[in-house]
């Protein structure tokens, strides 16, 4: 994700969406979208910021890293969404959960939520369905 970018995405108060990059087309197949291109709304990140005060602005800098090479999830319960869990590889504290839920039109895919997680609790999101990607 081009940094710069992003940073007049969040100065610019008249766009309501950034596409943060293409996710791997096995995941756009697996959750039924037409595109590959990731978008990150304005309204999420006004809801990340008041639910999950601990991720900043930097912590976005990761996003397309934790997409690239985390560990993808199809969730059974919501044919249309993804789970993606990251752990840094080097960090052992750096750890994040991101949530791509599909359109209905199939158009488009959001990053419904991205936040930090604890140790362990990707043990649980593995019981939400089938590994579509391993972590790499």
């Amino acid at each position: 994700m081009d940094m710069r970018k992003f940073s007049a995405f969040l100065n610019d108060e008249s766009r309501d969406y950034f596409q943060v990059c293409d996710i791997e087309h096995d995941i756009a197949q697996a959750i039924g979208a037409n595109t590959c291109a990731a978008i990150l709304s304005r309204e999420t990140m006004a809801k990340q910021a008041a639910r999950h005060k601990d991720i900043l602005a930097k912590d976005y800098a990761y996003l397309v890293w934790a997409l690239d090479d985390g560990l993808a999830i199809k969730d059974d319960n919501r044919p249309q969404n993804a789970i993606i869990c990251f752990q840094h590889p080097h960090i052992e504290y750096i750890r994040y959960r991101i949530y791509l839920k599909c359109t209905k039109s199939r158009d488009e895919i959001f990053i419904d939520s991205f936040h930090r997680t604890k140790m362990g609790q990707t043990r649980s999101m593995l019981k939400r369905g089938p590994i579509i990607r391993t972590h790499r």
